[in-house]
């Protein structure tokens, strides 16, 4: 089982995704147990696909270059499990990017407000930010430029929602 997240996606507007469509259009190369969670591009599914071969059939589709990371369900279920920054009930995110994070410690605690709290895991970060995500300054745009790296963020509550849909 895997699960697709869909980088810069938005519910109308730039690089506006339909959930239905892009479901069947999965089913349709051959997925199958396809099911998505809001239309912000999270998408669960059983079957392979590579994270270039997603990315192409959306621009055909939709039209749009959007970026996609493609984790197992058991990476989404560690990735929640290993969440200590707070109970996750609010202010708490995740971003998951393309490729392992290195020590970027020095990048991080230069944008870093005195209350934020961030935790750097192989190819993910933690963040909870008392203030709300709008106040922070570590952001996945940040984040991407200063690591080099594609990512996309998502609250702990949605990636802990999306592990309640796949095992309900």
């Amino acid at each position: 089982m895997k699960v697709a997240f869909l980088r810069g996606v938005n519910v109308s507007g730039k690089n506006k995704v339909d959930m239905k469509v892009l479901k069947v259009m999965l089913e349709d190369f051959g997925l199958t147990d396809v099911k998505t969670y809001l239309n912000t591009g999270n998408i669960i599914f059983c079957g392979h696909i590579s994270v270039t071969d997603f990315e192409q059939l959306v621009k055909e589709q939709f039209g749009t270059s959007i970026h996609i990371i493609l984790k197992d369900l058991d990476e989404i279920k560690e990735i929640s499990d290993n969440y200590q920054l707070s109970d996750g009930s609010e202010n708490s995110y995740v971003t998951m990017f393309n490729r392992p994070i290195d020590n970027y410690y020095a990048v991080i605690d230069k944008k870093k407000k005195e209350d934020d709290l961030y935790q750097i895991h192989e190819d993910y970060f933690y963040l909870y930010v008392p203030g709300g995500y709008g106040k922070t300054k570590i952001t996945n745009t940040y984040l991407e430029k200063k690591l080099d790296r594609i990512g996309t963020t998502r609250n702990i509550k949605t990636i802990r929602k999306i592990l309640k849909l796949w095992y309900s």
